[in-house]
């Protein structure tokens, strides 16, 4: 789209210049005091693509977000039994000196 700078500065406030060509569409306007140019686009296949990847980033994430809760809740490893047992012993040496020292 070409438009003349004076053209642009002509219009009313609130209008704007805009053009289409197949699916894109570009819209101009100025501001109320004209220092400011406004540019617009859009392209509805575009449009369509970007909702189209976020619907799969969104499923996606909570894929993952699934897995994760899956993994956070799995049962203690033996590696975790074997330091639970280890504690526990050592408390039980602790407490059996206590009462002999007595």
């Amino acid at each position: 789209m070409t438009v003349s700078l004076t053209d642009l500065l002509k219009l009313p406030q609130g209008a704007s210049f805009t053009a289409k060509s197949g699916q894109a569409r570009a819209t101009l306007s100025a501001s109320a005091a004209g220092d400011t140019v406004f540019v617009s686009a859009e392209c509805d296949s575009l449009q369509r693509l970007v909702f189209e990847y976020e619907k799969q980033l969104n499923r996606l994430q909570k894929s993952q977000v699934s897995e994760n809760v899956k993994t956070e809740t799995k049962a203690f490893s033996p590696d975790k039994w074997h330091l639970v047992a280890i504690g526990v012993i050592l408390i039980l040496i602790l407490i059996i000196v206590i009462r002999i020292k007595k």
